[in-house]
Order: structure tokens, then C-alpha cells, then sequence
């Protein structure tokens, strides 16, 4: 894989001002791909199963898919665009998808289950044999056992909820940007300290303002509601944080 996109880099904090809603479905293609060759591969492998070989195994591409994709979950909370909805929205259901594919994987199912059965499983720390017992727990929720067309209706319903997820998430952004209340007057801060003023200041500026601008950002609602003297502004500021898309 290549490390020329930041997505796929595995040393140090991910590069946020590097990433672009071009590089995402490529790093997702990519990990999903070698994520299934090595299952592939360790299923092709007919001899006895260890916790190392299979439970080890799938935490490490859980994780390494989990480092990929989580950068891209806070873009798209934190620096929302159209562009990133777009590949958020398809890489998304490709994970989701990928989820569903391997919670219903009776072969792979099969090598947790001989985990389990081994002899030497009893020996094994106490975190190490519940980590096996919750996959295989996953497995019978995720209908491992279900037969067609109980199993491909298992999986759409895994799709829609993701992509009802995804448009609630989106609605509660376009929430949060379409709320906003001026402030004119620095006594209307009484009780913000400097830092969050300085906040305050900046949307305004963004938004080519004079003054301050209250916003359902996280940044301003943690310095209006912990330090505002002011109690209306307290409340208006809770009840739109609280009502988010709610209409």
C-alpha cells in the first residue's frame, strides 16, 4: 500500500491538514483488500488454529483499519464539506458491507470456534479468552447462522441503518452551522475568559463580523456554558445545542 496517501501511513499522529476527500476511498479500497487476502489466507491454511494466528490477526487489521478511518470521522465532523460527504457517505457502506461480510463468515467463525476449543484455551489471561468469547458472541448477532434470504436481509438492514445514520449526521452538522448569535458588546462575555473570547472572535472574523459570534461549534458552547454570566445566553445557547435536527 502506498504511503504517499496519509491515510495509509502506520507511524505517528495522523497528518489532518494532509488528507483530502480524494484520498480516502483509495486508502479504504486498499486496506478492505489486503484486510480480505489475509483472511483469505489464513483460512486457506488447513492446520491447527492459535489465538495468535486468528484473534491476533484480526485485531491487527481492525486496527489498522481503525487508524485510517477514524481521521476521516473527524474531518467529517469537525471540517465538513460537500466533497467529503460524497466519499464519507461510499466508503462508509464499503466498511459497513466488508462488517457484515466477515460477521457472517462461517469458516472464519469455525477458526474462532477451534480457538476456543483448544486445549491450552483454559491457560490463556482472562482478557484473552473474553476477547475470543465477545467475537464469537459477535458472530451469532452479526446472523452467522442464518440462512438465505435471511442473511442477504440481515445485510441490507446493517446498509440502510449506516446510510440513515449518515443522513441524521449530516442533518445534525447543517444544524449546527445554521446557528449563530452575534454579540456586539464585550459585556455580553462577562464570565468567558480570554481564550474563549479569542474563539468567539475568530467566527466572527470567518464570517467577516465585527465583534464576537456565538456558534453550536464545540469550542463555543463549552466557553458560553461553563464561564457566560449571562443565564438567557446560557439557555439559548443549550436549547439550540440540544435541538439539533430535531425538526
Amino acid at each position: 500500500m502506498s504511503a504517499s496517501n496519509p491515510l495509509l501511513e502506520t507511524e505517528g499522529l495522523p497528518r489532518f491538514s494532509a488528507i483530502t476527500p480524494a484520498h480516502v476511498e483509495p486508502a479504504v479500497d486498499a486496506l478492505l483488500s489486503d484486510y480480505r487476502a489475509r483472511i483469505d489466507a489464513l483460512l486457506a491454511n488447513d492446520g491447527p488454529r492459535d489465538f495468535s494466528e486468528v484473534v491476533l490477526l484480526g485485531e491487527e487489521l481492525d486496527d489498522r483499519l481503525s487508524r485510517a478511518w477514524a481521521p476521516v470521522s473527524h474531518l467529517h465532523g469537525v471540517k465538513d464539506s460537500e466533497a467529503l460527504r460524497e466519499v464519507y457517505a461510499a466508503a462508509q457502506e464499503k466498511i459497513v458491507d466488508h462488517a457484515s461480510e466477515l460477521g457472517q463468515n462461517r469458516e472464519l467463525y469455525a477458526a474462532f470456534k477451534s480457538v476456543a476449543e483448544a486445549n491450552g484455551f483454559s491457560t490463556l489471561p482472562r482478557a484473552a479468552r473474553t476477547l475470543v468469547e465477545h467475537e464469537l458472541r459477535d458472530f451469532r448477532l452479526s446472523g452467522v447462522a442464518l440462512e438465505e434470504p435471511a442473511r442477504t436481509r440481515f445485510r441490507e438492514i446493517a446498509n440502510e441503518l449506516a446510510k440513515l445514520s449518515t443522513e441524521f449526521e449530516n442533518a445534525v452538522l447543517d444544524a449546527t452551522d445554521a446557528w449563530s448569535e452575534p454579540i456586539t458588546e464585550e459585556s455580553g462575555l462577562a464570565g468567558i475568559p480570554e481564550s474563549g473570547r479569542s474563539v468567539l472572535r475568530a467566527y466572527a472574523e470567518e464570517k467577516q463580523l465585527d465583534g464576537w459570534l456565538v456558534t453550536l461549534k464545540q469550542p463555543s458552547v463549552q466557553a458560553v456554558l461553563t464561564y457566560a454570566d449571562d443565564r438567557a445566553l446560557r439557555e439559548r445557547v443549550y436549547r439550540a445545542y440540544q435541538t439539533r435536527a430535531s425538526d
